[in-house]
């Protein structure tokens, strides 16, 4: 496989760089007006269970944990779906079409969250989406950290745009275990900010949250032109950008 054709977060700066400047502006954006009301509902009633800071905190990471490691098996499932394009159609050819194929995706997922089609709500708001609603409200009162774990990873599974976004850059790696990395770093940035979020110690006005959300669209903007562009040079209608070994596309 040609590495200048697809996404290499486990080994490319630029990707991981700009896989985590997703996560970030997305959770400042996106997830807190999303996941926000989740995350509060939780640590509200771990607190009316009479849950200190501490444990809490504890109860908080490890809802994380479970979110994190859903969006790493999303990784994979996707990094799989991916290599076994790959592998069953064969040839760079095919590779630069998936890249420009995904990009295509992103960009959909890109003007959602801008706000010029409201693809995203659809998704969002589908049956899917409801039934696991309905089982995350069941977890809610459960106060076990396996019931914590259990919370996190449904939310994992949760329809949502920015999540689908990410996904995308899994496929276009073309292998499981860079699709768990791309996964792992994007979910990885949303960390901080929902935390201090579940703490109850901090809070975006709805100016903020929404500056960042076009901020968090900009960034997949950037992504679907990255993979666009490195589709594109595989069939010679631009060239491979590389400055030494910090490969652009």
């Amino acid at each position: 496989m040609d590495c200048c054709t697809v996404l290499d977060p486990a080994s490319r700066p630029f990707d991981v760089a700009m896989l985590l400047v997703m996560g970030l502006t997305i959770s400042l954006g996106h997830c807190v007006g999303m996941c926000g009301p989740l995350v509060t509902a939780f640590s509200v009633r771990s607190r009316g269970g009479g849950a200190n800071n501490r444990t809490l905190l504890v109860r908080n990471v490890v809802y994380h944990l479970g979110r994190i490691a859903s969006y790493g098996v999303i990784g994979a499932l996707f990094g799989w779906l991916g290599e076994s394009f790959f592998v069953a159609e064969g040839g760079r050819q095919v590779q630069g079409g998936l890249s420009i194929a995904v990009a295509g995706l992103m960009l959909l997922v890109a003007a959602s969250l801008a706000g010029w089609v409201p693809a995203w709500r659809w998704f969002e708001s589908g049956r899917w989406g409801q039934a696991m609603g309905c089982r995350i409200r069941e977890l809610l009162d459960a106060p076990s950290l396996l019931h914590c774990l259990g919370l996190g990873a449904l939310n994992g599974w949760l329809p949502c745009g920015p999540v689908l976004a990410a996904a995308m850059t899994a496929a276009a790696t073309g292998s499981p275990l860079k699709g768990i990395a791309a996964m792992l770093l994007f979910g990885a940035a949303t960390i901080p900010v929902l935390v201090v979020l579940g703490m109850g110690t901090g809070q975006l006005g709805v100016r903020a949250r929404l500056f960042f959300h076009r901020v968090g669209a900009a960034v997949i903007l950037l992504i679907a032109a990255q993979l666009a562009l490195r589709g594109l040079a595989v069939y010679g209608v631009v060239e491979h950008l590389k400055f030494g070994e910090f490969v652009i596309w």
